[in-house]
């Protein structure tokens, strides 16, 4: 159970509550959303995200709205320097 929110260049653009691990939905957006359907008697594999993910990371705690604002006025993170 949780709450995250969804940044587009730096600002929010949609927040969520979810209750469960799976799945992770923003609005229409579903991260890992493939579908296998019957089309024309062959099976197939659908996305539903339309659009492209530029940067996807997870973290240890939540960043706040100024250090997400921060990283995106800077470039691309230096994740050389994330310790695993």
């Amino acid at each position: 159970q949780g709450f995250a929110k969804c940044y587009v260049d730096g600002e929010a653009v949609i927040q969520e509550h979810f209750a469960t691990e799976i799945p992770f939905v923003f609005g229409k957006s579903q991260i890992g959303a493939w579908a296998m359907v019957n089309a024309r008697s062959e099976l197939e594999y659908r996305r539903f995200l339309r659009g492209r993910i530029d940067e996807f990371i997870l973290l240890q705690r939540a960043m706040t709205a100024t250090e997400i604002r921060q990283m995106y006025e800077l470039g691309k993170a230096d994740f050389a320097r994330v310790t695993w």
